[in-house]
């Protein structure tokens, strides 16, 4: 009788398959630093330009502001801001100036302290007094005032005075015969928005000396003195 093979009853031995795949190699080497790049706009090179040996450009000439002698002006104007721009000219000229509103005050003005002004700026249409009747008025003082003085040069027992004394004398309150100027008249000029033929006719029937139509700027009164050659 044969024996019976045995029966293997020992668990299955389970085999763990071997990965055959290479392990990723290792990096020994130092690991690389990355700078970042800058975002800022690099500063832009400046070249610089060599320095010129020509002679610099001369600032621009203004047109000189003392072409006339010293003066003392008489402004008759009524309107204030004509008056103040008026002052200002007349500063940059060098030029000293009182200022009255009208006529009238123009005519007390000179009959106070006429030896002292060398010209009279005279707006023509002014209330109460305009520069017309203002003119008439201080031209009648003038021819009084010199037949005044030819009355006193015929009398025996007049002195005569020193021509310096005479400048600044006033006879019975009246405005002198004489002028700064040394003119026996004093230059009036009419200021007005009229410039029609008409107009200056009457400026000049008046005694006015000249006329200039406004605006007036500094340059035009620098001709006014120029052409009234004081």
């Amino acid at each position: 009788t044969s024996t019976p093979a045995p029966t293997n009853t020992s668990s299955p031995t389970q085999i763990t398959p071997t990965s055959t795949s290479t392990p990723a190699p290792t990096n020994t080497s130092s690991p690389t630093q990355i700078t970042p790049t800058s975002t800022s706009t690099p500063a832009p090179t400046t070249t610089s330009t060599p320095t010129s040996t020509s002679t610099p450009a001369e600032p621009e000439k203004r047109p000189p502001t003392q072409t006339v002698p010293k003066l003392h002006i008489l402004v008759v104007e009524d309107n204030t801001v004509n008056q103040q721009v008026m002052i200002r000219m007349l500063k940059r000229l060098s030029l000293t100036s009182q200022v009255v509103s009208n006529g009238l005050l123009a005519v007390e003005e000179f009959e106070r302290n006429g030896s002292a002004y060398d010209v009279i700026l005279m707006d023509v249409q002014m209330p109460i007094m305009d520069g017309i009747q203002a003119t008439i008025r201080i031209r009648q003082m003038e021819t009084e005032q010199m037949d005044q003085g030819s009355n006193e040069a015929n009398d025996s027992t007049f002195t005569p005075v020193s021509p310096s004394a005479s400048v600044s004398a006033h006879v019975s309150g009246s405005a002198s015969s004489t002028f700064r100027s040394g003119r026996s008249r004093i230059p009036i000029v009419a200021l007005t928005a009229h410039a029609t033929p008409m107009d200056q006719d009457r400026c000049r029937e008046a005694g006015m000396t000249d006329f200039a139509t406004k605006p007036i700027d500094i340059a035009k009164l620098r001709n006014i003195f120029n052409n009234l050659e004081l």
